[in-house]
C-alpha cells in the first residue's frame, strides 16, 4: 500500500478532488428548457426547467404559445403564478423543476419563449428547446417486437418460434414471412386471430404482449432467413428484430453439455465444466459469457484457448472433458451462457446443451463503484487499518479532508465520524467480515470546524439528519451527499431548520436521510463537537 501515499498521487488528485467540493461562489445564472419535439392536438405534455447560479432564489417566466394552456406543476402551487400565457415560477433553492401543458388543437409549430431572473435581479433568457410541433401523424410510441427460435433444426423438424411485442398499444398485427419451404401448424392465440396468406401469416394482438407459433421445417438442409413486421395502433410499422435466420441441417454427429454452480456471489470467481461426446474430442467448443462476466483461465494449456471479447473458443485435441473459470458480474439476477460446439472442418455446427443460466448473488458489504467515492464506516472496526479494510480492493487514492488543519491527508485507519474519498479501479465490495464492530467504552466524537466538513454516519440504520446530526443541530446549516460516482454529483442538498421538500433536490434535513457507509459535507457556522450515534 506505500506505493499509493507519495507525494505525486496527492498532487496529482488535486484537480480532480476540487471538482467533488461543494461550490461556495455564484456563477452566471442559466436556465434551459427541454420538451419533446412533437405532440399530439390537444394532448398534455411536460416541460422540464433546469436552473442554476441564480442564488437563493429566483423567478421564472414563460410565455406559452396561443392556443396552449397551462395545467400544472412540480412545485407547490404556491410558487405558481399564472396571467394568460404568461406563467411565473418562484425557486426558492429548487434547481429544476416540470410543468404540464395542454397543447392547441391546431396542427402546427409553435414557439415558447422566457427568462430568468436571479435574486440580483439580473434578467436572461430560458435557453434550449424553443418550438414544438402539433402534428396529426401518428405519434411513435416505440413499439418493438422481439423473435427469438432454435438456432439449427433437423429437416422437416417442427419447432416453436417465440415473439415478445410491447408499447404498442391496445392492439397490434405481427406479420411473419416464413422462408420458403417452411408451413405454419399453429400458434399460441386463438385461430381467430390469425390468418395465413402463403408464407406470409398475421397474428393480431388485442393485449397479448407475447405469443408463440409453431412451424414445420423444410425438408432440404440450408440457412433460411425470417422476416418480420408489426404495425401498431398507430399506425406505425417497425420491423420485428431479434433471431432472423435459422439453420436446417441433419442431427449433430456430436454433443456437448455445460455444468454450472446454481449461484455465484457477485464479482467472485466460479468453475464451469464441459463434457464432449459422440466423438467430439477434435471440435472447438465456443462459449459465449454473459455480458459482465469475464475469463480468468482453463485447465487447458493456453494455446489451444482463444479469448476475444466475451466469446472463448476452446480446441480441443484429444480432450473430451475441460474446465474454465469466470469471474462473475457485480449485477445481481439471472444471467445466460450460450455456446456452440463446431466441428475440426467448421461444416457442423450444434448448440452447447446443459446449464445455460446462473444467478448472481450480492455479497454484504459496503459498495464501491468504478471511479470516486465517498465513504464512512459506521462503527468503531475491530481492526480499522487500511492495509486491513482494503486489502482486496484495487484503487488509486484514498483521501480525507481534515477542516481543521484545512488539508487533504492520505489516513492509515479508517475511523467513525469521518468521511472519506476513494478512487476505486472497478466495481467492487469490501466484504462485512472486514466491516466488524470492535465496540466502544464511550460513543466516538469528532471535532467540526467552521466551514465544510467531511463526515460519515454511525448508524447501520438510514436516519434523517435532523436526527443523525443532533449533536451539532445548533451549530451546521447545510448537508450534501450522498455522492453518486455514475452521475458524479450529490443527490441531495438539506437545510437545517427547513422542512420538507424545497425545491428540486433540496429538501429540509427532517427528509434529508443518511445512510450507512456513505459519506457527506456539512457546512458548520462555529466550532463544535459531532457524537457518534
Amino acid at each position: 500500500m506505500i506505493e499509493k501515499r507519495t507525494i505525486l498521487l496527492l498532487v496529482a488528485m488535486m484537480a480532480a478532488v476540487l471538482l467533488i467540493l461543494p461550490a461556495t461562489a455564484a456563477a452566471d445564472a442559466s436556465a434551459d428548457r427541454s420538451m419533446p419535439a412533437s405532440v399530439g392536438p390537444g394532448e398534455e405534455f411536460t416541460v422540464t426547467i433546469t436552473a442554476s447560479n441564480y442564488g437563493m432564489f429566483a423567478q421564472v417566466t414563460e410565455t406559452l404559445p396561443a392556443g396552449f394552456s397551462y395545467v400544472s406543476s412540480s412545485l407547490n402551487p404556491a410558487q405558481v403564478s399564472v396571467d394568460g400565457n404568461d406563467v411565473t415560477f418562484t425557486l426558492i433553492g429548487g434547481g429544476s423543476f416540470t410543468y404540464t401543458v395542454a397543447a392547441s388543437g391546431t396542427a402546427g409549430d409553435y414557439p415558447f419563449s422566457g427568462t430568468l431572473q436571479d435574486m440580483d435581479l439580473n434578467v436572461i433568457a430560458v435557453t434550449g428547446d424553443t418550438s414544438i410541433s402539433v402534428t396529426d401523424t401518428p405519434v411513435d410510441n416505440g413499439a418493438s417486437a422481439v423473435r427469438s427460435m432454435p438456432a439449427s433444426v433437423g429437416p422437416g423438424e417442427e419447432f416453436t418460434v417465440t415473439i415478445t411485442a410491447s408499447n404498442y398499444g391496445m392492439f397490434a398485427q405481427v406479420t411473419e414471412t416464413l422462408p420458403a419451404g417452411f408451413s405454419y401448424v399453429s400458434s399460441s392465440l386463438n385461430p381467430a386471430q390469425v390468418s395465413v396468406n402463403g408464407n406470409d401469416v398475421t397474428f393480431t394482438l388485442i393485449g397479448e404482449g407475447s405469443f408463440t407459433y409453431t412451424v414445420a421445417a423444410s425438408g432440404t438442409a440450408g440457412d433460411y432467413p425470417f422476416s418480420g413486421t408489426l404495425q401498431d395502433m398507430e399506425l406505425n410499422v417497425v420491423a420485428v428484430t431479434g433471431d432472423s435466420e435459422i439453420k436446417v441441417a441433419d442431427p449433430c454427429p456430436f454433443s456437448a453439455t455445460r455444468t454450472l454452480p446454481a449461484e455465484v456471489q457477485m464479482g467472485k470467481e466460479f468453475n464451469v465444466s464441459v463434457t464432449v461426446e459422440d466423438d467430439g474430442q477434435n471440435v472447438s467448443v465456443i462459449e459465449t459469457l454473459p455480458a459482465g462476466f469475464s475469463y480468468v483461465s482453463s485447465t487447458l494449456d493456453d494455446p489451444y484457448v482463444i479469448v476475444n471479447g466475451n466469446e472463448i473458443t476452446f480446441n480441443l485435441a484429444g480432450v473430451t472433458s475441460f474446465e474454465y473459470t469466470v469471474k462473475a458480474s457485480h449485477v445481481e439476477g439471472e444471467h445466460t451462457f450460450s455456446g456452440v460446439i463446431e466441428s475440426e472442418d467448421g461444416e457442423d455446427q450444434c448448440p452447447v446443451n446443459g446449464d445455460n443460466t446462473i444467478y448472481v448473488v450480492p455479497i454484504e458489504g459496503m459498495d464501491l463503484k468504478e471511479g470516486w467515492n465517498f465513504f464512512s464506516v459506521p462503527h468503531v472496526l475491530e481492526n480499522s487499518s487500511v492495509d486491513y479494510v482494503l486489502a482486496d480492493i484495487e484503487y488509486d487514492a484514498l483521501l480525507y479532508y481534515n477542516a481543521g488543519t484545512d488539508a487533504w491527508e492520505i489516513p492509515d485507519d479508517l475511523e467513525p465520524l469521518k468521511g472519506y474519498w476513494i478512487k476505486s479501479n472497478e466495481m467492487q465490495i469490501v466484504e462485512e467480515d472486514l466491516l466488524e464492530a470492535g465496540g466502544a467504552a464511550v460513543p466516538p466524537v469528532m471535532n467540526v470546524y467552521t466551514g465544510w466538513n467531511a463526515i460519515g454516519h454511525t448508524s447501520m440504520d438510514q436516519l434523517p439528519a435532523e436526527v443523525a446530526l443532533g449533536s451539532i443541530d445548533d451549530s451546521y446549516t447545510t448537508i450534501k451527499g450522498p455522492w453518486n460516482p455514475d452521475t458524479k454529483s450529490y443527490e441531495k442538498t438539506g437545510l437545517n431548520g427547513q422542512f420538507g421538500v424545497i425545491g428540486g433536490n433540496t429538501v429540509g434535513t427532517d427528509i434529508f436521510e443518511m445512510s450507512p457507509f456513505e459519506g457527506y459535507w456539512v457546512y458548520v457556522t462555529q466550532d463544535d463537537v459531532l457524537v457518534s450515534l
